[in-house]
């Protein structure tokens, strides 16, 4: 099965450019702000704001059965916001440096490894990337090593 993001209707047959190459790209929305926003209340432990926050979200999604979607602060987890992230930003954010930012890239990979679909080969290397050669020449001022894994 052949599956395509259609989010937000970008397919064109007008288009003689190729899939949605000039149309416009979402850097930043308002409902990433809120999860943002919720992230950094759930690290500060405040779990009844961070739901709050999310149920902003919720009801908007949910707009004829707002209480269908709302959220308490026993939902609240760093997993749970990934999880919100994936469903609200699907196919908008780039995933694996969500996933590096937080630290948990290694760990939910593996949770989403199957026999006929393995993920090998990753570990903590893989939260950062190699710097570059040649920005690492041009730091003149100061030692600039490479991350660990990429010698």
């Amino acid at each position: 099965m052949n599956l395509r993001l259609n989010k937000w209707g970008a397919f064109d047959p007008n288009d003689t450019f190729g899939w949605a190459t000039v149309k416009d790209w979402i850097l930043m929305r308002w409902g990433e702000t809120y999860l943002l926003l919720a992230e950094a209340q759930f690290k500060q432990g405040k779990t009844t704001e961070a739901a709050n926050t999310i149920n902003v979200l919720r009801e908007r999604a949910f707009p004829n059965y707002p209480a269908q979607g709302k959220v308490s602060a026993s939902d609240i987890t760093l997993d749970f916001i990934l999880d919100e992230r994936a469903r609200e930003l699907i196919g908008e954010e780039n995933r694996r440096m969500t996933l590096m930012r937080t630290g948990t890239l290694v760990e939910r990979a593996k949770l989403n490894t199957t026999k006929y679909k393995p993920i090998v080969g990753i570990s903590k290397t893989n939260l950062l990337l190699p710097i570059p050669l040649t920005e690492i020449q041009l730091n003149k001022d100061a030692v600039l090593e490479q991350n660990p894994g990429y010698d």
